[in-house]
């Protein structure tokens, strides 16, 4: 980006928060032919909170459809459908690795132009808000605001960085423009990340605020946590300070697991007690598609109102829907299991068959998370998925200080947390003896474990690369276990990251194709 200003027309602010039910009618209109800089619109504290709203639901399109589910294809996890691995080779591409994962391919473009536009955008509003706050520092609402600023741009880089690796950072000018960057190194964006992190901590509120899209303090030391777990250099990877920050969410956030696995997806039950962080939804005006993407195109000829229809776009690879017998990782009587995994596509009294020239995959389990059968009451379609998307949950949480500790070379505490709390709930809170975990177990041991018990909790919840990046096992796990990879015979170590988007190579003149990701072009 050569020159970019800080401008924004009302009608583009429209855009960003049209989304959001808060939003007042008489701000989305105000003087509609005119462009406004953000000090302006960020003038009335009122239009404060409507901006920062416009963010969360920028963020929130990261996760809601294909662009957050493609961030799995290619693991161990999830993979493409046959059909639309057949005609949509450049999709297909995050499994295959086949030439056409380049930087001419649309679909990284997307993914980046979704998320480093919030990163730009909200450093703009962090530079106000910081001006604004240091003359009214007292003020909560202020404080508010710059910790949410200052969290979206944070969470922007997070998204992107363990996929691309160096990143442009922004830099505001004191006349308002922003100054692009060339790609930075890693330790700068992290020491930036953190730097983020840690004003959010310091000025996000404790406790949940009305309809729990405001992260709170909690959310942010999560995040940071998960810097500290995952950092790829050894300046930043810091297990100690994971675990003090973990160990302050389960001791202090008063978060705790719901009793039952299953009602995490059922529409009519509470999580907050679970959620760390949420991406809300509803079927009418608040769209959610993972559905559309996750489901069978076996049901989908029933007028689209069949709520396990879709279009096989993010299947589960054997290995991930497999009992340990028959080579996965699914445990004898784990109610995880169906709660996350579809097997029967029969639906009203009617049988499912495959649709002709769609593959041979479509009655093959699928992802079971993100159907909902208010589509059915409403009278809409599977596109029309209103089930809310975790960001963080606390079963999450446990998992990774369970990590930290064993790092910390107290692997008999991990196993505790694992046996007592995660493995307990999956088996109906009767963890049978032959199930526990030994406390004995090596570190080693421990680490190979707890990525298989993460995949059992978290499947499809858009966390698999970022665990398989952390620990190394990336490349490995998924030649081995995705089925498009393993038969392509194309992945080597270097597809670990995403290309850099040809187009952010010739807008941005700080970056040439001489700085493209190596062995990727």
């Amino acid at each position: 980006m050569k020159s970019i200003f800080k401008k924004f027309s009302i009608c583009a602010m429209a855009l960003v928060v049209a989304a959001m039910p808060a939003c007042t009618d008489d701000f989305l209109v105000e003087e509609p032919q005119t462009s406004k800089s953000i000090e302006q619109i960020l003038s009335d504290n009122d239009n404060i909170q409507y901006y920062l709203n416009g963010l969360y639901a920028k963020l929130r399109q990261c996760r809601n459809s294909r662009e957050g589910l493609r961030l799995n294809h290619g693991t161990d996890e999830l993979q493409i459908g046959f059909c639309q691995q057949r005609d949509y080779p450049d999709k297909g591409s995050f499994d295959t690795f086949s030439p056409l994962y380049n930087s001419e391919n649309s679909n990284f473009s997307q993914l980046w132009n979704l998320r480093f536009p919030i990163a730009v955008q909200a450093a703009q509003a962090r530079q106000v808000l910081e001006g604004k706050l240091a003359a009214d520092s007292t003020n909560v609402d202020l404080k508010s605001f710059l910790g949410q600023a200052a969290f979206y741009e944070a969470t922007a880089l997070f998204e992107m960085v363990w996929y691309w690796g160096e990143l442009p950072i922004t830099t505001i000018n004191p006349d308002g423009t922003i100054q692009m960057s060339g790609r930075r190194p890693l330790n700068e964006v992290y020491e930036h990340m953190i730097d983020l992190y840690t004003t959010a901590v310091e000025n996000l509120p404790a406790k949940r605020q009305g309809d729990g899209r405001i992260p709170t303090q909690w959310t942010a030391k999560v995040m940071l946590a998960k810097i500290y777990m995952a950092a790829e250099t050894p300046e930043y990877r810091d297990y100690a300070k994971a675990k003090e920050l973990l160990k302050d969410v389960v001791d202090n956030g008063g978060f705790s697991l719901m009793p039952n696995y299953a009602d995490l997806w059922d529409h009519t039950q509470n999580c907050d007690q679970e959620s760390i962080w949420t991406y809300y939804f509803n079927n009418v005006t608040d769209k959610c598609q993972l559905q559309w993407y996750c489901g069978s195109r076996a049901a989908s000829d029933w007028g689209q109102r069949c709520p396990h229809g879709g279009y096989d776009e993010a299947l589960p690879t054997v290995y991930a829907y497999s009992t340990v017998a028959q080579g996965g990782i699914w445990e004898e009587d784990d109610t995880r299991y169906d709660a996350t995994i579809r097997t029967n596509f029969d639906w009203n009294g009617k049988k499912a068959d495959d649709v002709s020239g769609f593959g041979d995959d479509q009655l093959d389990p699928h992802i079971k998370k993100y159907e909902d059968d208010r589509i059915i009451e409403l009278d809409v379609n599977f596109w029309d998925c209103g089930k809310n998307t975790y960001f963080l949950r606390y079963a999450d949480v446990l998992m990774l200080y369970a990590e930290a500790l064993n790092e910390c070379a107290a692997t008999a505490d991990a196993v505790a947390i694992i046996n007592d709390q995660i493995r307990a709930r999956a088996w109906g809170w009767n963890l049978p003896e032959e199930m526990k975990w030994n406390p004995g177990m090596s570190q080693e041991d421990f680490r190979k474990n707890i990525l298989d018990e993460r995949m059992r909790e978290l499947m499809a919840e858009m966390w698999r690369r970022y665990d398989l990046i952390r620990t190394g096992k990336y490349v490995d796990y998924t030649k081995k276990h995705n089925k498009w990879a393993r038969e392509s015979g194309n992945m080597q170590d270097f597809h670990k990251r995403f290309p850099v988007p040809y187009t952010e190579i010739t807008q941005n003149e700080y970056i040439s194709t001489a700085d493209q990701n190596p062995g990727l072009r």
